[in-house]
C-alpha cells in the first residue's frame, strides 16, 4: 500500500441502509469513510473539493443513476457498486467498477473488496507519477505555489527542514515541504533518493560512481548513502 489510509465516499439516496457497511469499515484500519452522502448533486459539489480514494455508490438513485453520476465526473476515483444485484453489470463495466458490495456485506468480502479497490488506486496512482511532466511545490519564500516541470529540476537537498531544489537555469527553489513528500510525488523511473538529504534527476547526471554522483550544469557531487540508490541510478540510467 503506498498510502496509511485511503479515504472513502459512500453516496447512497438510502444513507440508513448502510449502516452495517458503515460499521465494517470502521473495522479496517487503512481505511477512512470521509463522506457519507445522500444527494448526487451534493456529492457532485463534496467531490469537487475533496477528492476521495474510492466511491462506494448506489445504482438507482431517484435523481440519477450511479453510472449517470460517475459519468459527470472529470476526475473518477475507484469504484465500488453498493447493490445486492448484478444486473447492472454492463453499466457497472462502463463505469470501470472494480467490485460489486452488497449492503448486507460480510466482513471478509468487504476486506477483499477493498484491497481490490486499493491496488487500483496504488495502480492508478504508479500510472499517473510515471506520466507525470511537473509538480507543485509551495515556494517558502513567495508562500505561492510554483510548478516545476521535471525536466528542470536537477536536484534536491534538504537541510535543516529547508528543501532546496536545484533547477536547470540556475534558479534555487525553497519550499517547507519534506523531501519524503517530495520523492512521493516524483516518478521513481526519473530520480532517486541517494540519501537522507538528497534526490536526483537521471537527466542531471554528468558521471556515476559506486559512492557518488556529479550533477551537470551545477557541477556539484553528491553523496550516495542508500545501499540501493546505486543500482537503482544504473537502472533508470541504462534500462535496457
Amino acid at each position: 500500500m503506498r498510502k496509511e489510509r485511503y479515504t472513502i465516499m459512500i453516496l447512497d439516496d438510502e444513507l440508513e441502509s448502510t449502516g452495517l457497511l458503515q460499521y465494517a469499515l470502521s473495522k479496517i484500519d487503512y481505511v477512512e469513510v470521509l463522506h457519507l452522502i445522500d444527494s448526487p448533486e451534493h456529492a457532485l459539489k463534496v467531490l469537487d473539493l475533496q477528492p476521495v480514494d474510492i466511491l462506494i455508490v448506489d445504482m438507482e438513485m431517484p435523481t440519477m443513476m450511479g453510472w449517470e453520476f460517475v459519468g459527470l465526473l472529470d476526475k473518477r476515483p475507484t469504484i465500488l457498486v453498493a447493490t445486492g444485484h448484478r444486473e447492472y453489470g454492463f453499466e457497472a463495466e462502463e463505469m470501470e467498477a472494480v467490485g460489486y458490495l452488497p449492503k448486507l456485506v460480510k466482513s471478509e468480502t468487504l476486506r477483499k473488496a477493498i484491497d481490490k479497490a486499493i491496488r487500483d488506486v496504488d495502480h492508478r496512482y504508479d500510472l499517473a507519477q510515471k506520466n507525470a511532466k511537473a509538480i507543485k511545490v509551495k515556494n517558502y519564500e513567495t508562500k505561492m505555489d510554483d510548478i516545476i516541470s521535471l525536466d528542470d529540476l536537477y536536484y534536491a537537498e534538504v537541510e535543516d527542514k529547508i528543501l532546496s531544489l536545484f533547477l536547470d537555469d540556475g534558479r534555487i527553489i525553497y519550499s517547507k515541504m519534506p523531501l519524503s513528500k517530495l520523492m512521493e510525488d516524483l516518478p521513481d523511473n526519473k530520480f532517486v533518493r541517494l540519501s537522507a538529504k538528497h534526490i536526483v534527476g537521471r537527466h542531471a547526471v554528468k558521471s556515476l560512481a559506486k559512492k557518488k554522483v556529479q550533477v551537470r550544469e551545477w557541477k556539484k557531487t553528491l553523496e550516495i548513502i542508500y545501499p540501493t540508490a546505486y543500482e537503482k541510478l544504473q537502472l533508470i540510467l541504462d534500462p535496457m
